[in-house]
């Protein structure tokens, strides 16, 4: 949500929610910021120009999800369930807007798309579709064994910083 909302109408949403956005926003601009971040951005760039930061939070997501017995004591099975389950029974505070797009994320179960090259080039392809501008984000699930090593290194420096800006925040 803190992506698709206005400061105005994260200002409406319960204390929690906004809590949660404040968090999402904080971990989006420190990875945007962090030393990792730009080294895989810099290898993204040639082929993605200036979506290349997108594309890297993409496929860094993937890294995430290969990777996520590392980060989690829960199975990224149950911790997806979880999150469906928290969209679902928080549509009552949700704004209207965002239903159709959640209710979409949660019957396609999109973060299920980021556990296989197939569900990548899916949500990479969608993405493509969303750009005002030709991006090639349909090409980047070649870059992910590229630079997956690259990828690989960054998450592990960016995720430590992220649990304790997380950890700060609370």
């Amino acid at each position: 949500m803190g992506d698709m909302l206005s400061n105005k109408e994260v200002a409406l949403l319960p204390q929690e929610m906004r809590k949660g956005v404040q968090i999402h926003r904080a971990i989006d601009h420190h990875t945007d910021n962090h030393a990792s971040m730009r080294e895989v951005v810099k290898l993204l760039r040639p082929q993605h120009r200036k979506y290349a930061p997108v594309v890297a939070d993409i496929l860094l997501d993937r890294v995430l999800v290969i990777n996520w017995q590392a980060y989690s004591s829960v199975s990224y099975e149950v911790f997806e369930d979880w999150v469906y389950h928290t969209i679902n029974s928080h549509l009552d505070v949700i704004p209207a807007q965002l239903h159709k797009r959640l209710g979409s994320m949660v019957h396609h179960r999109w973060l299920k798309q980021y556990a296989s090259l197939e569900g990548m080039q899916y949500v990479l392809d969608r993405m493509d579709r969303r750009t005002q501008f030709p991006s090639d984000f349909g090409s980047a699930v070649k870059d992910i064994p590229l630079h997956y090593s690259a990828m690989q290194n960054a998450l592990s420096v960016l995720f430590p910083d992220l649990s304790s800006l997380v950890q700060k925040m609370y």
